[in-house]
């Protein structure tokens, strides 16, 4: 069988893999980048989102102090203003102290300090005026028309040592509404910007899973079409291929021959094809030489067999017939010359003479000369032979062939037929 390949200059099969995978990269990896580039804006997104929320619950919290602060609503007592300023206090310094970890958010968190620092004062300045205001005595609270027009009400002097709340006003002064009210904004102020925030990664959420979803539909789509490509182009060019270069070995080793295969791929699979298409050439032209040397030696071999004079043959290492001339055919019979009976087995007498010659001459290296055989063949007359042994061995000293002649003894035996001989 002949294979013809291509005998352009091999691109490797590496090669190709790597162009392949170089494409697989140049389609896949901006869609791996892109999958990263999701995943960590989803990241962000979480870590913006946590902390706007523990922004919320500060904020939260700030507004619970600031539910706790006393003396908002007038009438305060003096532990009433100490404890408001301790708990407003406590607020401005939170603001200012979470401004590091918020820093979109710092003017909002200032502006919440500075709102308690001022509603501190006036809450302070507050109740400072009121310890000023003249009081009337409790026995003249409910009746003040019988209060002398010439008496002139003392002032109340509240301390620590006498807690006694002071006649102030029922509502909180301008001050202290004013206070409220810029505290109040600023928390509604940054309560506002965070949700304002959380919209805002809200859409960009959204964003990012639209994208994150386009993307995963492209992966599949691409590794769909990389697999397909595959399937379709790996069986053809490399799988088939493969096979037709098998199946032209097999049958070129058992000798048969076919249709000429084709591998012109211009790879290691197509150098393959054209050096066993050389191979098997070779091989053919070895063939044919082998078999012309075979016909021209056999025929040398008959011409010799034919002019030997006296019975001679080709034997096989089992000491069956090969090749034979006319009076050798003639000695033994018909029955052995059909290649597959030992030819000591058809004589009539000096079968086992001649069978140990053979083996002597096939086990040992050294030719055997004339050596003396008293012979009874198919006409069952004993004649006197001089046998001639000698083994044809191939490379490793194995018998392969022997030659036996047979000359006629100049004084034969008796031609009586030898009817008791074996």
């Amino acid at each position: 069988m002949s294979i013809s390949a291509s005998r352009e200059k091999p691109r490797s099969f590496r090669a190709k893999i790597r162009i392949g995978l170089g494409l697989v990269a140049l389609v896949t990896l901006p869609q791996l980048l892109l999958t990263l580039h999701y995943l960590d804006s989803a990241r962000s997104t979480a870590d913006t989102v946590a902390a706007q929320v523990t922004l919320l619950h500060e904020i939260e919290r700030m507004r619970g102090t600031y539910a706790r602060v006393p003396g908002l609503q007038g009438a305060a007592t003096f532990e009433d203003v100490l404890r408001a300023e301790r708990l407003l206090g406590e607020l401005a310094d939170r603001a200012i102290s979470i401004t590091e970890h918020y820093p979109v958010h710092v003017a909002g968190l200032r502006r919440v300090a500075s709102a308690a620092d001022a509603l501190i004062k006036a809450v302070s300045a507050e109740h400072a005026s009121a310890r000023r205001r003249p009081v009337l005595p409790p026995t003249h609270a409910t009746s003040p028309a019988i209060v002398p027009d010439a008496v002139t009400p003392p002032l109340l002097d509240l301390d620590v040592a006498h807690n006694t709340p002071h006649s102030g006003p029922v509502r909180p002064s301008a001050g202290v509404l004013a206070a409220r009210a810029a505290l109040d904004d600023a928390l509604f102020g940054v309560v506002v910007a965070l949700l304002d925030e959380l919209r805002a990664e809200n859409v960009a959420a959204e964003d990012t899973i639209a994208h994150a979803d386009r993307n995963l539909v492209t992966l599949v789509l691409v590794a769909f079409v990389i697999v397909t490509l595959l399937i379709l182009v790996l069986p053809g060019r490399l799988i088939a291929p493969v096979r037709r270069l098998t199946r032209a070995v097999k049958a070129a080793a058992s000798g048969r021959s076919g249709a000429p295969i084709e591998a012109p791929s211009d790879d290691e699979i197509g150098e393959l094809a054209a050096v066993l298409t050389e191979t098997m050439d070779t091989l053919r032209r070895f063939d044919s030489l082998k078999r012309d040397r075979i016909i021209e030696d056999g025929g040398k071999i008959d011409a010799l067999l034919k002019h030997s004079g006296g019975p001679a043959a080709i034997l096989t290492p089992q000491f069956c017939v090969e090749a034979a001339n006319k009076e050798f055919a003639t000695l033994f019979g018909p029955t052995a010359m059909d290649g597959e009976m030992p030819v000591p087995e058809a004589l009539r007498a000096g079968r086992d003479e001649l069978d140990d010659l053979l083996v002597r001459g096939r086990e040992h290296r050294h030719e055997i000369l004339h050596h003396v055989l008293d012979l009874a063949g198919a006409d069952n007359t004993l004649k006197r032979f001089y046998a001639t042994v000698d083994t044809c061995r191939d490379r490793r000293a194995r018998p392969t062939h022997l030659l036996l002649l047979l000359h006629r003894h100049a004084k034969d035996a008796a031609d009586a037929p030898a009817t008791a001989a074996k």
